[in-house]
């Protein structure tokens, strides 16, 4: 990566940057500080997978980069990308931070792809480091324990830069202490500094209270549902107060954007004609699944429910199929045809595993499924892998 970025000019060193890490969480958190500071400075927002076309990953000032010029600097990139042996997420990553370059963003909101310390996004020296909530997930390549996927998202900390983390587990805080002090970085734990201190939810979004330790108290009026999402607009809050006063809005101002925060497939609710709901949400591992059930527990949207979900091989699918089958009507498990062929998993095992903890369930062709979903269900609701939840979107129509 560094060999690619040197040959291109280190164009990442041409804006600053928040780097965000984390289990579940990080999109939306990156999201909440990118529409926090538009309008502010000029910004630009990296995140991945897409859900349904690849220019969803990078954006300026909230929209998308047009595909003719990610095309022409494409053209310049493709020949270090071959000359350097760079891997897809590399070369993406690369073209992200040339676009930002090129087009003059003022800061960069970055993603981490996974995990922070290896992965191609932490070659940046950000003004703030941000991890958010941190669970099971990748664990063939972070580690099997908690501690472990803790010391590789940390891996993003820098010499000297505030560090900011959101993860409540007290046991894991000696972890990230250890990373801080390695590289002297100011660390701020959320809950130290701040508090969600209530939170009313509907279809429509989320309503709370955050005690901040930048603006005070501040009642949020979000369009994201779910109480997490109180949760990750706190931590933004947070990441945001470790940045230069003259790019911080005031209160006012931050009320106002993030009222007009748009994270598609995130508890994203459409409405359905003549009647009934879709819910699409990315929820690809159990504590994201946990927050999908507690969500519609929540809101109560109109019975029956039927979850339509498709999951990756190498996800512990079996974890996610106790979570989700006894709190829904029905569940359909599908394969997203997108699914990429080595991480395919066979719904029809999973209809089985769910069938014998005595819920409703049964495999079915993917379009079929979302038939059956929009006609049997009240509520439909589309989750699992983000390719789950991108083909749905295109299937159905919707656009992100």
């Amino acid at each position: 990566m560094e060999r690619l970025l040197a040959a291109l000019g280190h164009p990442e060193r041409r804006f600053e940057v928040v780097h965000v890490a984390g289990t579940n969480g990080k999109g939306s958190v990156a999201a909440l500080c990118a529409q926090a500071l538009t309008g502010s400075v000029r910004v630009g927002l990296y995140t991945s997978p897409h859900l349904v076309r690849f220019g969803e990953r990078i954006r300026v000032d909230g929209a998308p980069v047009a595909d003719d010029v990610l095309a022409s600097l494409l053209d310049r990139l493709l020949p270090l990308v071959e000359a350097t042996d760079a891997t897809f997420f590399e070369a993406t990553t690369a073209l992200a931070f040339l676009a930002f370059a090129e087009i003059g963003v003022d800061v960069a909101v970055v993603e981490v792809g996974l995990g922070g310390r290896l992965d191609a996004t932490n070659v940046v020296t950000p003004r703030v480091a941000v991890v958010t909530a941190i669970d099971y997930d990748h664990q063939d390549v972070l580690g099997h324990t908690l501690e472990e996927i803790a010391s590789e998202k940390a891996g993003i900390f820098k010499r000297n830069v505030p560090a900011v983390v959101g993860e409540p587990r007290r046991s894991l805080r000696p972890v990230f202490e250890d990373a801080a002090r390695r590289v002297n970085a100011p660390l701020v734990f959320v809950d130290d500094v701040a508090a969600v201190e209530c939170v009313d939810m509907a279809l429509t979004g989320t309503r709370g209270r955050l005690r901040t330790s930048g603006w005070g108290s501040l009642e949020v009026d979000l369009p994201l549902v779910g109480e997490h999402q109180a949760r990750n607009a706190l931590v933004a809050a947070e990441a945001l107060a470790q940045l230069p006063a003259a790019w911080r809005p005031t209160a006012a101002a931050l009320l106002e954007r993030w009222r007009r925060v748009r994270w598609p497939g995130r508890f994203e609710v459409v409405p359905r004609v003549p009647s009934g709901w879709w819910i699409f949400d990315v929820a690809h591992n159990s504590a994201s699944i946990d927050a999908l059930v507690a969500t519609l527990q929540r809101v109560a949207p109109p019975r029956p429910w039927v979850a339509v979900l498709g999951v990756l091989a190498d996800k512990d699918w079996r974890a996610i199929v106790r979570r989700l089958a006894p709190a829904v009507d029905e569940l359909i498990c599908v394969l997203p045809p997108s699914a990429p062929p080595a991480r395919r998993w066979d719904p029809h095992e999973a209809a089985t595993f769910a069938a014998a903890l005595g819920v409703c369930a049964r495999a079915a062709p993917f379009e079929a499924a979302l038939a059956d979903a929009e006609r049997a269900g009240a509520t439909a609701i589309v989750t699992g892998s983000f390719t789950t939840v991108g083909d749905a979107r295109i299937r159905l129509g919707w656009d992100p």
